[in-house]
């Protein structure tokens, strides 16, 4: 199983596009699978996950809980294929800036959450810490 750890800090460049750590670059292949999280933040899975990830949601029997069938349509409809170039560069739609908050040119979080990595805006990040302690788990 992929083991991404760690909390680190990079750019977001004007172009849209971000650099991977080195150290994180071969848990993944040629490509990046992007999903919309659940809070403002985009999600980042390397092949592996996302397969095993679509696999446990189809192993579900039928009919699913209607909460499960919500998270499987938002999982769904905002998973996007995205290349890795070289030296770990990879280029964010603006769909997922906007989404993340992101504006180009401004140093982002990048988070490791054991089989995926999360990429925040610093401020979002806190702040969603901060309602998570006072018991608001998914505020945005």
């Amino acid at each position: 199983m992929t083991e991404l750890l760690g909390t680190y800090h990079i750019k977001l460049e004007e172009t849209g596009r971000i650099r991977l750590p080195l150290d994180l670059i071969d848990s993944f292949d040629e490509n990046a699978y992007l999903v919309e999280g659940d809070g403002p933040h985009i999600s980042i899975y390397p092949k592996e996950t996302r397969d095993s990830l679509l696999q446990a949601y189809s192993d579900l029997p039928l009919p699913r809980d209607p909460d499960i069938e919500w998270r499987l349509r938002e999982l769904t409809s905002s998973l996007r294929e995205v290349p890795i170039k070289g030296k770990g560069r990879l280029t964010l739609p603006k769909e997922y800036r906007e989404h993340g908050g992101f504006d180009g040119g401004e140093d982002l979080l990048l988070l490791g959450v054991l089989d995926h990595l999360e990429l925040w805006s610093p401020d979002r990040y806190k702040a969603a810490k901060e309602r998570r302690r006072a018991g608001q788990i998914h505020g945005r």
